[in-house]
């Protein structure tokens, strides 16, 4: 989130599925730096018998509205070298003091196909900033597939 993003967050990055806004304000308290976490929703669509699971992902993510970003600047990348599957949500713009944020709600799927032997009980979601201090996440249990 810095205005230069030299450095990346770890994983690949992934095509996002879907991304909407909507302005927000805070009427309390002084303007803030701090990030906020996002929100977090996830599922398992689909059924494991008929090898067509996919994680479901839906993030709100509160962002400074005078950072001046769009749509197409958030960019989600997925390391899934660890047990349990990190996101991190990225966007390329200075970290300033603000009440005014837009609110970008964020979705995507991870097909698993039948690779059903470690499926996640959680994920963890970051709104990631090159300083890992300023970085900002949530851990979201992830309820166990169904058969229709």
């Amino acid at each position: 989130m810095s205005a230069t993003n030299d450095l990346p967050p770890p994983g690949r990055l992934i095509s996002t599925g879907s991304v909407s806004s909507l302005t927000i304000s805070f009427q309390f308290g002084t303007d803030s730096s701090e990030i906020l976490p996002p929100i977090s929703k996830v599922n398992w669509q689909g059924s494991i018998e008929g090898g067509n699971l996919s994680l479901e992902v839906s993030n709100v993510v509160l962002i400074d509205s005078n950072a001046g970003i769009n749509q197409d600047s958030v960019k989600i990348y997925w390391n899934e070298s660890l047990l349990l599957p990190i996101f991190y949500i990225d966007y390329d713009a200075p970290n300033n003091p603000t009440n005014d944020y837009v609110a970008y709600e964020i979705n995507f799927a991870i097909g698993y196909g039948d690779q059903t032997e470690n499926l996640a009980p959680r994920v963890e979601t970051i709104l990631w900033d090159e300083d890992p201090r300023g970085s900002r996440g949530t851990i979201t249990t992830v309820p166990p597939p169904t058969n229709p």
